[in-house]
């Protein structure tokens, strides 16, 4: 799941990297889909060519066996993928609008210079409006800044601090957020 902040400003050198940074993020995040499937398909070729002249008693016992090695590649292994995928598009976008706003704060006369010295997303926010680089409208109504600075941060947030697990005040209000994006999300993270 990967979007693109459009701001409403001259597109330079800057933008262009975040852009290809992107970029490569949904590249890898494509090719490693279709490695974790391919895993999941030659390991199923693999059980039926193991079982395929084998008793109904032995094939179920076979399958037992194997039954944890099947977990991993189809279950546990995308989930870990992705959840790292995730926080690895958050950061890189925290960090670009972190870098945006320092090298626009560095053209900025001293007494204009707002910062603090650890910068969050709020500050970049603020950041821009207080001098007017965007318009105040693109946060207030801009549906890309609700998910980057609410929804995308509390997941971001759950699996950076919690294991992957919400806060159970937050469930209602990211399982809506979630369904309007129309992806898919492993049932037992909105529990």
């Amino acid at each position: 799941m990967v979007f693109i902040i459009k701001f409403p400003i001259k597109r330079g050198i800057h933008h262009a990297l975040i852009a290809f940074e992107l970029e490569d993020l949904r590249n890898y995040t494509e090719r490693m889909e279709t490695v974790l499937q391919n895993q999941v398909d030659e390991f199923n070729e693999w059980y039926e060519l193991q079982v395929k002249e084998v008793p109904v008693e032995v094939r179920e016992e076979f399958g037992e066996f194997h039954s944890d090695e099947y977990h991993s590649l189809a279950q546990t292994d995308p989930t870990l993928f992705r959840s790292l995928t995730m926080l690895s598009i958050y950061t890189c976008l925290e960090k670009s609008l972190k870098k945006l706003c320092l090298l626009l704060q560095a053209n900025l006369t001293p007494t204009e210079k707002l910062l603090p010295k650890k910068i969050y997303l709020q500050d970049c926010r603020n950041f821009f409006i207080n001098h007017t680089i965007v318009e105040r409208r693109f946060f207030d109504e801009s549906s890309d800044w609700f998910l980057l600075n609410s929804v995308y941060r509390e997941i971001r947030n759950a699996f950076a601090h919690n294991q992957g697990q919400l806060e159970e005040d937050k469930h209602s209000k990211l399982k809506e957020s979630i369904e309007k994006l129309s992806c898919s999300v492993d049932k037992d993270f909105l529990k």
